[in-house]
This record gives C-alpha cells, sequence and structure tokens, in this order.
C-alpha cells in the first residue's frame, strides 16, 4: 500500500511509483502534498475510487497517472477542475 503519511512530507513535488505492485487505496492524504506538480501511480494494483481533493489544495499539480489500476467510479471532478482553475489569471 502506499503510506498514508508519504504525502506529508515537506516539499514533496514529484513522486514516481510506476509499475511497483501498489495495492490498495489512493490515501486521502493525497490533498496534504501542497507542492505536488507530478504524481505517477500508474501500472499498479490500486484499487477504489480516487479521493477528491479539497478546493484550493494541490493548485501545483500538472500530472497525474492512475492507468493501469483496478480503480473505480469516475476522476472526481475537483481534479478535473485543478486545470482549469490554473489558467485563470
Amino acid at each position: 500500500p502506499i503510506p498514508r503519511g508519504i504525502f506529508d512530507i515537506p516539499n514533496l513535488r514529484f513522486l514516481y511509483l510506476s509499475n511497483n505492485n501498489l495495492s490498495g487505496q489512493i490515501p486521502d492524504t493525497i490533498s496534504n502534498a501542497e507542492l505536488l506538480k507530478d504524481l505517477y501511480l500508474d501500472g499498479n494494483l490500486l484499487r477504489g475510487e480516487i479521493p477528491d481533493i479539497p478546493s484550493g489544495t494541490l493548485t501545483n499539480l500538472e500530472e497525474l497517472l492512475v492507468n493501469g489500476n483496478s480503480l473505480t467510479g469516475e476522476m472526481p471532478s475537483s481534479i478535473c477542475n485543478l486545470r482549469d482553475n490554473s489558467a485563470t489569471p
């Protein structure tokens, strides 16, 4: 599993965990990584839904790769809106 505390690491900007056979769910602590730009979780054994992201968090996120897992549900609109908000002056 992805340790819940990994997103509490100060100054975490890039996290590449592709193809590591990680199982379990994506922790809801993901929004704690305020400076995170790239998060690669593709090619693992993750399941469940992608956590909703509170408004005003993860504003630096540019890339989120989650393909190749067993995730269910739709991409939360809060994540889809991150790109839209970053383009607003």
